[in-house]
């Protein structure tokens, strides 16, 4: 609710030691194989990640802040198997964070590999991250991705991926041993 949030955040924005910023985090995973979405699988998927992030969005552009994180999921830039409403919601973050950019406004969004035993990835279970590896896709412990989301803070890039990748693993994945040889050169 567009009105609740701006009441929430009114004082925060104003007062003696404003709010410098916003880390949007929120989410809902639905799975379901494409062919078994209906319009249900989306309403419950898209509003925390689309709906809060513009609410979030339109209640701070005019404040001062130093940063504006929306965490959102590999399975943007990836796809991921029963994740079609998951991956649109999370798209749009990164759509959001090019935006904000382009606008002067502080913006990153990060396309999160999963955690280690945290957040939703733990809630996927064993044969999902058996997937994962399978396709050169590790987890990371939280201590490692906070490492990383402290070095790309304030950089220049509006969206950045944080993943582990087994790249000798991936050359079965076409777009990503396309992706990996574009940034890196060839995998020997």
């Amino acid at each position: 609710d567009p009105a609740r949030l701006h009441a929430v955040l009114a004082p925060l924005l104003s007062g003696s030691r404003p709010l410098r910023g916003v880390v949007h985090a929120a989410g809902v995973l639905h799975e379901r194989l494409l062919v078994q979405h209906d319009w249900g699988s989306f309403a419950r998927a898209l509003p925390p990640k689309l709906a809060g992030a513009w609410n979030l969005h339109v209640a701070t552009r005019s404040a001062p802040l130093d940063l504006f994180v929306l965490c959102s999921s590999g399975c943007a830039l990836l796809g991921g198997v029963g994740s079609s409403s998951y991956a649109a919601a999370n798209w749009f973050l990164g759509a959001l964070a090019h935006h904000r950019r382009a606008r002067g406004l502080p913006a990153l969004c990060i396309d999160w590999g999963a955690w280690e035993d945290f957040g939703m990835a733990r809630a996927l279970g064993r044969r999902r991250h058996a997937q994962w590896q399978h396709v050169g896709i590790g987890t990371m412990e939280p201590a490692q991705a906070l490492a990383a989301l402290g070095e790309v803070l304030g950089g220049p890039h509006p969206q950045l991926g944080i993943m582990p990748m087994r790249w000798a693993q991936v050359p079965a994945q076409p777009l990503l041993a396309q992706i990996h040889e574009e940034l890196h050169g060839p995998t020997v």
